[in-house]
Parts: structure tokens; C-alpha cells; sequence
């Protein structure tokens, strides 16, 4: 017969496992707490929309690439256009023209298509040309409006308008496409240098004055003052013609 002590500490062993038993099973049965998930497993999908979220309205089946957010219009009035032609502002118009924004800037010297890819690659080379400065910032002047729709390769022809393959923007000569806010003129340069080699026109580089707004001569003046200023050359060629004859300059003087 075991004796008195040894019973005792059997005893004990069985309450105590009788005891992690219970504890485990009351554990099992409590409902668990909803685990809140970690801040690296967000979803980005608020802060970053979908490139296609950003396309007009039923165009999402349609457009072929869809790679440069931000660059391409939330809505249009239809989803195709025509081809269109670059303005000539044959009025005289300085809308475009100026800088408004920034110091430093890129004008075009002749009219042509920007797609938006290549505005997206002139994005990109600004951003990477001006982080020496910490406070430099630029800003893109044009926006791709206008759908383009091609047709794939050896397609017969009929069968309707292509697709909409990417966006552009008509550009007139003069207009200001990029501009560059910073203190370094040598780095602002550089960087509109750089950018403008993703560009497929000619452009050139323009600085803001110490004061007042840069502006360009008209491209071409509207015809009241063209017939203006030919009624004044014509007068003053009269005027050196009589002058020449010993004549007054006028009738009303004689």
C-alpha cells in the first residue's frame, strides 16, 4: 500500500491537470477578438486610383493603354474627336504665352502634337533633374484633352472609328509648356534642357524678368492694327515725298 505522501502528491498532480484542462477548454469556447489588420496590409486602392478609374466614361474598355494617370481627362463630351489642327493665332492672341507660375520656362518655337506619354516622360525627367533642390518645383503648363483613336496593323478599312489609343495636345508656336520654380538658374536650365529632349518639337528656354510678367511679341497682329499701321507708313512716305518736292506736308498747311 503506498503510503500517506505518496497518495498526496498524486492527488495534486490530478487537480492540477484537471485544472489546465478546464482552462484550455473555457479558452477554446470564449469568442476571439477580431485582429486588427497591420498598417503595411492597408489596401492602397483610396489613396492610389486605378489608371482606369481615371478615364472618361466608357472608355474603359475601349482605350488600349492606360499607364499615364493624372495625364488623361476624367470626362469629355465625346468619347472620339477629328484630328484637329494647332492653333495659329492669327489674332494676335498672348494666351499661353507668359509665365505665370514659375521663374524659368519652356516655349516652343513651332507648332506640333505633345501625347501624353511624352508629357509623362518630360514629368519624369523634371522630377529626377531638380531633386538637388530640396524646394524646386515645376509645373506642366499643357494637358493631353483630345482622344486619338488608331486602328490596329493590317486592318482592311470601314468598319467604324478605331479605338482610342492615347490622348494629345495641339500646341501653337510660342506656347509655354513647362515651367520651373527654384533659386539655381544653371539647374533650372538644365532641367528644362533635359526635359525638353522628350519632347517631338523644337522649344526654347525663357526667364521671367526681376519684375513685372515675360511676354512675347504678338505672332501676328490683328487686322485693324495691321491696316492702322500701313495707313501710317503710307503717311509718312507721302509726308518725305512732298518734303522732297519743297511741297507742305499736308494740304491744310498750304
Amino acid at each position: 500500500m503506498a503510503s500517506f505522501a505518496t497518495r498526496l502528491v498524486a492527488g495534486s498532480r490530478g487537480v492540477w491537470a484537471s485544472a489546465a484542462v478546464a482552462t484550455a477548454a473555457a479558452a477554446a469556447a470564449a469568442p476571439r477578438p477580431a485582429l486588427a489588420a497591420p498598417p503595411f496590409f492597408t489596401p492602397l486602392a483610396k489613396s492610389f486610383p486605378s489608371p482606369l478609374s481615371l478615364l472618361p466614361t466608357g472608355l474603359a474598355g475601349q482605350v488600349r493603354y492606360a499607364s499615364y494617370p493624372g495625364l488623361r481627362p476624367r470626362k469629355t463630351k465625346y468619347q472620339k474627336a477629328m484630328r484637329g489642327f494647332f492653333p495659329l493665332f492669327q489674332g494676335g492672341s498672348l494666351r499661353g504665352t507668359t509665365l505665370l507660375h514659375g521663374r524659368y520656362g519652356l516655349r516652343t518655337t513651332e507648332g506640333g502634337i505633345l501625347e501624353d506619354k511624352q508629357l509623362d516622360a518630360a514629368r519624369t525627367l523634371l522630377r529626377r533633374a531638380l531633386k538637388p533642390e530640396k524646394s524646386a518645383r515645376f509645373f506642366l503648363r499643357v494637358f493631353p484633352d483630345r482622344p486619338v483613336s488608331r486602328k490596329a496593323a493590317e486592318v482592311r478599312m470601314g468598319k467604324g472609328k478605331g479605338a482610342v489609343d492615347h490622348f494629345s495636345r495641339w500646341v501653337g508656336r510660342g506656347r509655354v509648356v513647362a515651367e520651373v520654380r527654384c533659386s539655381r538658374r544653371d539647374l533650372a536650365a538644365e532641367a528644362l534642357r533635359i526635359a525638353s529632349e522628350a519632347l517631338p518639337i523644337t522649344t526654347e528656354f525663357c526667364e521671367r524678368p526681376a519684375t513685372g510678367v515675360a511676354r512675347t511679341a504678338p505672332r501676328c497682329l490683328p487686322h485693324f492694327l495691321r491696316r492702322r499701321f500701313a495707313a501710317a507708313e503710307f503717311a509718312d512716305v507721302v509726308a518725305a515725298r512732298r518734303a522732297s518736292l519743297g511741297l507742305p506736308s499736308s494740304a491744310r498747311s498750304a
